[in-house]
């Protein structure tokens, strides 16, 4: 039993390690697909935001031989004369703090390497959206529902960690009021019937995306998004995937608590074992 216990725990430490690693690759492709297609978005206009105030200053329109100068080579001049300046500010900023902090003292730090180093972080910004332009000249395709997607994955992984380090919602109000023997059944209770929705959820979940693995499996072209040919289910697997083993750590946790007692602090244990002051032998007896 002991020895049982021992192996949910450790099965238990790689999902959740798996969990951690998954949701770090999802808000990381998120914060890329979201930047890249702010970036592309702002950058392809065909008058900038430089362009539009140097209009507005001169009341000059876009259409006029001084607007179309002013849209086409002036504003973006002063927009990238602006861009090196402030990398090289930026540069020399972090140059000086970090010195001062060196030296923990007032410290000066000379201006040619920011120049230097701040021309180079210019040019790769500008090659940078040289490149994202010239492969994205109409938009990132699909960059938002992929970001979606990746976003939905994310949440729900979070919320399966959650229950892993017993972060989720709890009536201590009620717990703290019953006896030891109360609490335990209500813990276990409460776990069980928490499972038992999130069960539920779950086969919801499956039924939804077994319907749309379906369609993407027998038609073509039939269940994939617009931009890329990627199904969709993909995304939807979320749910079934995360309630399931929502509801597998509640029902564990649950039959953990009614047994041993609930853990009188949050823990990242599954069966709540760092909390307890358990006997070494297998022959627990049941709380009372």
């Amino acid at each position: 039993m002991k020895s049982f216990r021992a192996f949910l725990r450790q099965l238990d430490t790689w999902v959740y390690r798996g969990e951690k690693a998954l949701v770090g690759f999802c808000l990381s492709m998120m914060t890329i697909l979201i930047f890249i297609d702010v970036m592309q978005r702002t950058f392809s206009r065909p008058v900038g935001k430089v362009a539009k105030f140097l209009l507005w200053l001169t009341s000059e329109t876009a259409e006029s031989e001084t607007g179309q100068a002013i849209a086409s080579t002036i504003g973006p001049a002063l927009f990238w004369v602006g861009a090196w300046v402030f990398c090289i500010a930026a540069v020399q900023s972090a140059r000086h703090m970090r010195a001062q902090r060196d030296a923990e003292k007032e410290a000066s730090v000379s201006f040619g390497p920011s120049i230097v180093f701040g021309s180079i972080f210019w040019a790769a910004f500008f090659a940078f959206l040289k490149g994202l332009l010239w492969c994205f000249p109409s938009g990132v395709p699909g960059a938002q529902k992929f970001a979606l997607g990746f976003m939905m994955w994310a949440g729900f992984l979070g919320a399966t960690m959650a229950t892993h380090t017993r972060k989720h919602i709890v009536v201590d109000a009620v717990k703290k009021k019953l006896d030891p023997l109360m609490s335990c059944i209500f813990s276990g209770l409460g776990g069980v019937v928490a499972a038992a929705f999130a069960g539920y959820f779950a086969f919801l979940g499956y039924l939804q995306w077994h319907e749309e693995y379906l369609d993407w499996a027998t038609e073509e072209g039939v269940g994939v998004f617009e931009a890329l040919p990627i199904p969709i289910w993909i995304v939807t697997l979320a749910l079934p995937v995360t309630f399931g083993i929502i509801a597998v750590r509640f029902f564990v946790m649950g039959l953990a608590d009614m047994w041993y007692g609930p853990p009188e602090q949050s823990t990242s244990d599954l069966l709540g074992m760092d909390d307890y002051d358990l006997p070494s032998a297998d022959s627990e007896e049941p709380a009372s």
